[in-house]
């Protein structure tokens, strides 16, 4: 029910998951306990943050207490594919409404989330021409010739990865910097049917994450400029590119009300004298809130530790000591 006369504020989170991988010890969607960790898929990113929001709501109506705020409770999807996620159609249609508090956007430890990176993926497709292996003179093999583009690539990785934002990154392990970086990956290359076939055509896609000083359109040319470099030196018969901008980088006020409430919140219930703040080369679909409603508004908290990133990854978990 609407609460008259309180100011608003859009708590969020998001229902879909990313697909399994291998390692798992566990069936990855039965959510098994052992001890005081639970595991399954989407526990940490961010099923996990959806039953403290619903135990916390159900805990706030069976004692009574009307909150200060007047809550809207977003459950979006497509989070993990991002372009149009949910929260993007409601930013746009006028169903955020305050400020937000994402329930993904920070951790167990005394941290405050600065900014987010933005995300681009580049489909990159070789045609060459496919043969019989044994008579290989008679085509062009699309994955070996995609090698001169792979390293031009290469080498525009280290160009860029040296670059440093304004923001502080947070100090994790092997952090290439004391400031927030892009990255460059390279991250999946298929090519070929059979060992007996000179493949004819091989696709790669690129993953790049650019700081908020950059810009979506720098970054693109940028990699369009490596490719082309590359085909120079390729024999491919053609290079098809395609561009999907993810998420927009987003930076957070972290001076505002709602951050010093949300400090106040958590130096209550853990006793933390003070913050670490900086920024993460993930992604949210934040950016596309702030990009729709100009605003940088935005609080964070999350059952998720520092010392246990397990978001995407096999055996994904959280404690349930930090779930209550």
């Amino acid at each position: 029910r609407k609460l008259v006369g309180k100011e608003p504020v859009s708590v969020y989170v998001h229902i879909d998951v990313v697909p399994i991988e291998e390692g798992w010890k566990c069936d990855p969607f039965a959510g098994v306990v052992e001890g005081d960790t639970f595991y399954g898929r989407g526990a940490s990113d961010m099923k996990g943050s959806i039953a403290c929001m619903m135990g916390a709501i159900k805990v706030m109506h069976e004692l009574s207490l009307e909150p200060k705020f007047d809550i809207h409770c977003m459950f979006c999807t497509d989070e993990e594919i991002g372009v149009y996620p949910g929260v993007y159609h409601l930013a746009l249609n006028g169903y955020v409404k305050g400020h937000m508090l994402n329930l993904e956007l920070g951790a167990q430890e005394p941290i405050i989330m600065q900014a987010c990176e933005g995300a681009i993926n580049v489909f990159v497709t070789g045609i060459g021409k496919s043969c019989h292996s044994g008579m290989n003179f008679m085509g062009i093999n699309a994955l070996e010739e995609m090698v001169p583009i792979l390293n031009e690539l290469l080498e525009l990785k280290k160009k860029v990865e040296v670059r440093e934002s304004k923001v502080p990154s947070f100090p994790l392990p092997g952090a290439p910097s004391m400031q927030l970086t892009p990255m460059f990956n390279l991250s999946v290359i298929r090519s070929g049917a059979k060992s007996n076939i000179t493949p004819g055509e091989c696709t790669l896609t690129i993953n790049r994450r650019y700081i908020p000083e950059e810009k979506s359109d720098d970054v693109i040319r940028e990699i369009k400029e490596a490719i082309a470099r590359g085909k120079e030196k390729s024999k491919l018969l053609d290079v098809k590119v395609k561009t999907v901008i993810d998420y927009p980088p987003v930076v957070f006020d972290v001076e505002s009300s709602y951050m010093k409430k949300m400090k106040d919140a958590r130096r209550a219930v853990h006793g933390y004298d003070d913050f670490l703040v900086g920024g993460l080369g993930g992604s949210t679909d934040m950016g596309c809130v702030a990009e729709a409603l100009k605003t940088d508004k935005f609080v964070g908290v999350s059952p998720a530790r520092a010392d246990n990133i397990s978001a995407h990854a096999a055996n994904e978990r959280v404690q349930i000591s930090d779930l209550v």
